[in-house]
């Protein structure tokens, strides 16, 4: 599960971090995502029309931060909401209606006179992995994993306009510094709600599950997918490569053939 985090984080910098943004503030979040979408759309087009007519290009430092304001865009926020929800709540609802039958059976973790309650808390609203299901539990088992994920989509636009603005260094220490960060408090938030609750569900929960532990590592997948749109790699280039070091392999294992049977049969000679 861990790597499926910060592969989401990403494969979301991969297609939405090729442009350099403008900063992205937390306490702005909200009311830029309340903007009409096709005014928002509209001004990045216009911003779009005129970088490219004035013929600017994005210039990375020596140190791989990219070092133009002028080539700043306004990050879209309320498209990528909406793209966000499209893309998977609609699925998400879907397994949820269709637990609730098993659930009325008598199947799965909830029981049937507190299934209005749980639908409540956590399917419609993102409660349960933040509150290490404290508060209410899931239908759909699997279905945590969208519940988490859902608090990091909301801060991705912020982590990500402020992660361009880092150098490759800064960049390749924070997903080194994320690496630890995660893994200490994984295991500091287990023992200490297994001491508190004396609930092992809720330990391994509040480890495993919740936003606030696991965000290291989206944020690691944020910092590499940038790292990989600064320095592409070419596919034609990289199996020329591997093909060429395949021919050299074989070459060498011909001439060691050669050189044995020259051997075997020199005595003949």
């Amino acid at each position: 599960m861990p790597l499926f985090l910060m592969l989401s984080g990403f494969a979301l910098t991969i297609a939405y971090g090729g442009k350099t943004y403008e900063t992205v503030s937390l306490c702005c979040i909200r009311a830029n995502s309340l903007k009409d979408s096709t005014l928002e759309t509209l001004a990045t087009t216009i911003q779009e029309y005129s970088v490219v007519e004035q013929g600017m290009s994005r210039n990375t430092s020596t140190s791989g931060s990219v070092s133009t304001e002028s080539t700043r865009l306004r990050f879209n926020i309320s498209d990528f909401y909406q793209n966000r929800f499209a893309r998977a709540m609609p699925v998400f609802y879907l397994t949820m209606l269709l637990a609730i039958p098993t659930t009325l059976a008598g199947f799965g973790s909830v029981a049937p006179s507190q299934i209005v309650e749980n639908v409540i808390l956590s399917n419609l609203l993102p409660l349960a992995t933040m509150t290490s299901f404290a508060i209410g539990k899931m239908l759909n088992c699997p279905g945590w994993t969208v519940e988490t994920l859902i608090w990091f989509w909301i801060l991705f636009p912020y982590f990500l306009t402020h992660a361009q603005k880092l150098s490759d260094i800064e960049l390749q220490r924070g997903i080194i510094s994320c690496y630890y960060w995660q893994a200490v408090v994984a295991v500091v938030s287990f023992y200490v709600v297994m001491f508190l609750t004396e609930s092992y569900r809720a330990a391994f929960a509040t480890a495993t599950m919740n936003p606030l532990t696991r965000f290291p590592l989206f944020k690691m997948g944020i910092y590499a997918g940038l790292l990989c749109l600064r320095h592409p790699v070419s596919v034609d280039a990289t199996v020329q490569e591997s093909s060429t070091s395949l021919n050299c392999i074989s070459a060498q294992n011909s001439a060691i053939v050669s050189s044995d049977m020259h051997m075997e049969l020199s005595p003949m000679i």
